[in-house]
């Protein structure tokens, strides 16, 4: 059967185009209504997304003449009475679009803005508001009068968030670094290193390797903890530096429980106590600021933890694990005068 032929005519549609126009948003040169008293604006970034792009007038865009950043940096330089000898602050436009539209004889103008106050790369706080208002004129005219009066306000707001803030804020990049050793420790598995108490055989409670060749196992190892708070408007650092022996993974064979093994492990605690004090020494020299002070002291720490190492490795190659007596005397004698005269114990 031939079966019937149909033909299916599409037809499209196209929208009308109209030709969209700029308008052109003017902050007027009017002296500012608010003189900040803590800070003065020192540059204005424009972080909006859409560019320079900053709202609608019915079907027309709005748009800064020279660019949002450029059009309020230019009025604050211009209308703003500003005191340079106080806080510098980077202004950063993170909001800001407009709507007009116009209805029997009268245009609605609404505002959105939000401003970001920062020290450098580090925000400090942000204001964010919208408002509305009707005009029978110049809506565009109003419009900068809108954004000049938000603008004041936001100033004020910053002023008096400022006064009392200001001390917590770290306006410098260098920091302040107290540096400390653990005396201590709150963990009942760790024994925090001390030249007047060594080690004792039953300080070893872990269950003892597979291997019956050794005789013991030492874990150790060098903890750093760190916070920082602002004080003054000056970032403090608090460093500690735990070298600690864990008692729950340190293991003593039964047959091998004499002095000269002990002699042996206590060696090995002695080196970790050494290159903790040596950390400590290289955060105290260390240059570090708000910027970079984890980083430094995360690659300290490794660094740190790596020439440790290589020095066990070591330590227990010469002495062929403590059972070659002449060069283990050495070492343990070396590793004593070394944490006598670091000072740290």
């Amino acid at each position: 059967m031939r079966l019937p032929l149909f033909v299916l005519c599409l037809v499209t549609v196209l929208p009308a185009v109209h030709a969209q126009h700029k308008k052109t948003i003017e902050l007027k040169n009017e002296k500012f209504s608010y003189s900040p008293r803590q800070f003065y604006v020192s540059k204005v970034v424009n972080d909006l997304k859409k560019g320079e792009f900053a709202g609608w007038m019915n079907e027309d865009h709005l748009e800064f003449k020279k660019g949002a950043a450029t059009s309020f940096s230019t009025f604050i330089a211009n209308n703003v009475r500003q005191n340079k000898s106080a806080q510098p602050i980077i202004l950063h436009i993170t909001k800001l679009y407009c709507e007009i539209t116009q209805k029997k004889g009268q245009w609605k103008i609404n505002t959105e803005m939000g401003l970001a106050f920062y020290t450098g790369d580090a925000a400090l706080v942000e204001f964010t508001g919208s408002g509305n208002a009707r005009t029978g004129s110049d809506p565009i005219g109003y419009l900068s009068t809108l954004l000049k009066k938000a603008l004041a306000n936001d100033f004020k707001q910053f002023d008096d968030w400022w006064i009392e803030n200001k001390s917590d804020v770290a306006l410098s990049s260098n920091v302040k670094v107290n540096v400390s050793l653990a005396r201590n420790s709150e963990k009942e598995d760790q024994i925090v290193y001390s030249a007047q108490q060594p080690l004792q055989i039953n300080d070893f409670q872990g269950p003892h390797g597979s291997n019956p060749s050794e005789a013991a196992a030492t874990v150790s190892g060098i903890g750093i903890r760190y916070h920082g708070e602002t004080l003054n408007s000056q970032l403090v650092i608090d460093v500690t530096i735990s070298p600690y022996f864990r008692t729950n993974l340190s293991w003593f064979r039964k047959t091998e429980q004499n002095q000269r093994v002990l002699a042996h492990e206590q060696t090995h605690f002695d080196i970790t106590a050494l290159y903790a004090c040596k950390l400590y020494n290289a955060v105290r020299a260390a240059k570090l600021t708000k910027e970079n002070y984890d980083r430094v002291l995360e690659n300290l720490q490794k660094q740190n933890e790596e020439d440790a190492e290589k020095e066990e490795i070591l330590y227990d190659h010469e002495t062929n694990h403590g059972t070659i007596n002449n060069t283990q005397e050495a070492w343990q004698k070396k590793l004593k005068e070394e944490i006598r005269a670091c000072g740290c114990y």
